[in-house]
């Protein structure tokens, strides 16, 4: 994570600090503000660009959406697929940058 001094040393340290109580304000905090927004994306495609293993987000994102989710971390990819599988459908995981 750059620009919040946070480092991750993984995935694990990102699902660890994801169940911390920081963690959960963090994803409380998002929530209010993705909810209305994703309601609108029902029978559209949503964009989780920086998608990590899904951890914040994948309770709000409309089963009827199409999802894709892009990470820079390979690692963080994985985990996303592992978390979305047979979860809803479509999903596609892409592990890259949104910018290129």
């Amino acid at each position: 994570m750059t620009g919040s001094g946070a480092r991750w040393s993984g995935r694990e340290a990102y699902e660890r600090w994801c169940e911390s109580s920081l963690g959960h304000a963090y994803r409380h905090s998002i929530a209010s503000v993705l909810r209305e927004w994703l309601r609108d994306a029902r029978a559209g495609t949503v964009l989780d660009a920086g998608c990590g293993p899904v951890l914040a987000f994948v309770d709000l994102l409309p089963q009827e959406a199409a999802v894709l989710a892009v990470d820079c971390s390979l690692e963080m990819a994985r985990g996303a697929v592992a978390r979305l599988d047979g979860l809803r459908n479509p999903a596609l995981v892409m592990a890259g940058s949104v910018l290129s």
